[in-house]
């Protein structure tokens, strides 16, 4: 399948699942308290945190690992990795349980949400580990539906615990965890059907390689979690849940940008990769133009959520969440800033020097926590949406700076037309 269909298909697929999303969240705003919805949004941090601990980001070792062994040594890297993780679960939940006193008096879940945690991220490893491996195949439809059920399951189960059973900020959670366990036991089933991962002949070197891979991400996880998910943290202890609960309602409705940017940047990777093996001066011009202009159109979207996006946030949300109007465009400018990102990271994956990008990830993280600190004193809730935005802008441009330091591209001079044919 060509990489323009499979792009396609991406795109519908996200915009199939941010559809169920926008549909969940006004059924959400209305059947939880503001509290409740702070709740689920503090345990989503928590989820977003534990791939450090639980996978020690090793799952996405095996999509590069693709492409450079032999189906046998390949099924055996998988199989390793599974062990890893599993470990990593185990470990992870041995030391909730020791410390649970200690970690309830740092974050304010019980351990048992803590405990949920653990298993829908090693779940989601395991789900990654499928989709990873339809989308290295180029087999964009099954990626597609696989996805598409998980979101449906989770929206159903919503419905089910949430609303119906009306189990409150717990029904969700549940419906988290049911959801997860059940889609990472079908992608198990695939998994070991397709003879994808063995637990025998496990190479001694393969585990070196795959910690080499994980730990190196860790720093570029970790940044990524003081930039995503750091502020609900800060709220929580700052302002308290319902400021938690009105932040994400903003947050979500501004996540439909991100979702739309990620599936073209699924389809962009390919042609742009295609595009910079044949190192054409005029090509790459061009490409820098049409970055440009795509910029400038983000930053056009931008203004518009600042005009439209508080009337549409009680359209969807209700006037219980008013207050999201006042930080939906800041968000949205920081959603901006993460496509930019996108725009120009690519790069830096093309030339294989991306031990740099952990560095870029880290700074922009410490320096968005920091004006969050400074900014929610000042301007409260809206300080810290502006501290989002600002730390958006500084991971987009320390990237664009870096990028441009390991690929050379016509940044500065793309007006400039070449000879060469």
């Amino acid at each position: 399948m060509s990489n323009k269909k499979n792009g396609l298909i991406y795109l519908l697929s996200n915009i199939a699942n941010a559809g169920l999303s926008f549909i969940l969240l006004p059924i959400l705003t209305r059947a939880l308290t503001k509290d409740d919805y702070g709740k689920v949004a503090l345990f989503m941090m928590v989820i977003s945190l534990m791939p450090v601990f639980v996978e020690l980001c090793t799952a996405g070792s095996i999509t590069r690992k693709y492409y450079d062994d032999s189906k046998e040594g390949f099924s055996s890297f998988v199989g390793t990795v599974f062990k890893t993780i599993f470990t990593g679960a185990c470990v992870t939940t041995i030391i909730v349980i020791v410390f649970k006193d200690f970690i309830e008096l740092v974050i304010p879940l019980s351990y048992e949400w803590i405990l949920f945690a653990i298993v829908v991220s090693l779940c989601n490893s395991v789900i990654s580990v499928r989709l990873g491996q339809w989308q290295v195949r180029q087999q964009a439809i099954k990626y597609g539906v696989f996805n598409f059920i998980k979101v449906f399951l989770t929206f159903s189960l919503s419905l089910i615990f949430v609303v119906y059973l009306e189990k409150g900020a717990e029904g969700q959670v549940l419906s988290l965890f049911t959801g997860s366990l059940v889609m990472a036991m079908a992608a198990s089933y695939l998994l070991y059907k397709n003879k994808i991962f063995s637990f025998e002949k496990n190479k001694p070197n393969h585990l070196r390689e795959i910690l080499n891979y994980g730990f190196g991400l860790i720093p570029h996880v970790l940044g990524g979690f003081l930039l995503l998910s750091a502020d609900r943290y800060i709220l929580d202890k700052n302002l308290g849940l319902s400021a938690v609960a009105i932040y994400m309602v903003a947050y979500q409705l501004s996540s439909v940008l991100g979702i739309v940017f990620d599936a073209a940047n699924k389809a962009f990777v390919p042609w742009l990769f295609a595009l910079l093996k044949r190192n054409n001066y005029n090509e790459k011009a061009k490409l820098v133009k049409y970055t440009y202009i795509s910029m400038l159109l983000l930053l056009v979207i931008t203004i518009m959520a600042f005009l439209i996006g508080p009337y549409m946030v009680v359209l969807i949300a209700s006037e219980k969440y008013k207050q999201a109007g006042e930080i939906i465009g800041y968000l949205c400018l920081g959603q901006a800033f993460n496509g930019m990102y996108l725009m120009v990271t690519n790069y830096i994956f093309f030339s294989k020097k991306t031990k740099f990008l952990s560095l870029a990830t880290i700074f922009s993280g410490l320096i968005n926590v920091a004006l969050m600190l400074v900014l929610i004193e000042y301007n409260g809730l809206v300080g810290v949406a502006q501290a989002y935005a600002i730390g958006q802008f500084l991971r987009f441009l320390s990237t664009w700076l870096l990028s441009a330091r390991v690929y050379s591209m016509p940044w500065l001079t793309f007006f400039k037309q070449s000879d060469s044919k």
